[in-house]
């Protein structure tokens, strides 16, 4: 009878164990050898004002933790293609050279936030954003959008809001959006810098942690 009592308990454990790793939301590895993702984005993602911004930057603490922690390989690397002050035209532009050069898996774009601010046509940030998915994907690239709540401090010239634009590329491309966490620390003093708009220096981790898992999920697939 003790022997079959515990021969039902190491069952129990095991279907348990089983079930746990099953739900599990956190991947192991990413996919891909080399460029695993390209991140092409503005001053958000590109560590405005920040000294060192390839490492102390959100970008750069994400891939540093996760070559750390074994999720990426030494010959993968998220690679960081954002400019301070990039718009989904100039991204469109550099695109085609950084498909080329690179070679990415994974293409995450975080553009149309400065678009917002020069108060450009909604219609032509939505037609960037929707060629440059296009182009990616046309490589076999899968592709997301980092998208970004932004204050209520600018429009886009005609109708629609940023946030409606992006779920509207992201619908019609059928592609995975990404929460920028600009929301989690908007309006806090030393999380931002004095303009108010772009993360401070002790905001990079915290967006960091925030995007870590929804990341992996997207590079693991």
């Amino acid at each position: 009878l003790n022997m079959f009592k515990k021969i039902f308990i190491v069952g129990i454990l095991l279907i348990f164990s089983l079930f746990l790793s099953s739900c599990s939301p956190t991947p192991s590895k990413a996919r891909g050898d080399g460029v695993v993702l390209l991140i092409l984005g503005d001053s958000l993602s590109a560590g405005y004002q920040l000294e060192n911004p390839s490492q102390t930057g959100w970008v750069g603490i994400l891939n540093e933790k996760m070559k750390n922690d074994g999720f990426l390989d030494t010959n993968q690397v998220i690679l960081n293609a954002s400019v301070n002050g990039e718009t989904t035209a100039g991204g469109l532009e550099r695109l085609p050279g950084l498909l080329h050069t690179h070679r990415p898996n994974h293409l995450m774009i975080e553009l149309g936030a400065n678009d917002m601010l020069r108060r450009l046509p909604a219609s032509e940030t939505e037609k960037n954003l929707k060629k440059m998915i296009s182009l990616a994907q046309s490589q076999g690239v899968k592709v997301a959008l980092l998208t970004v709540e932004m204050p209520t401090i600018a429009s886009f010239s005609g109708s629609g809001s940023f946030d409606t634009i992006q779920q509207t590329v992201a619908r019609d491309r059928n592609i995975e959006q990404i929460r920028y966490p600009l929301s989690k620390i908007f309006g806090k003093p030393d999380m931002m810098l004095n303009d108010r708009l772009h993360p401070s220096q002790k905001a990079q981790p915290v967006l960091a942690n925030r995007l870590d898992k929804p990341i992996r999920k997207f590079l693991a697939n």
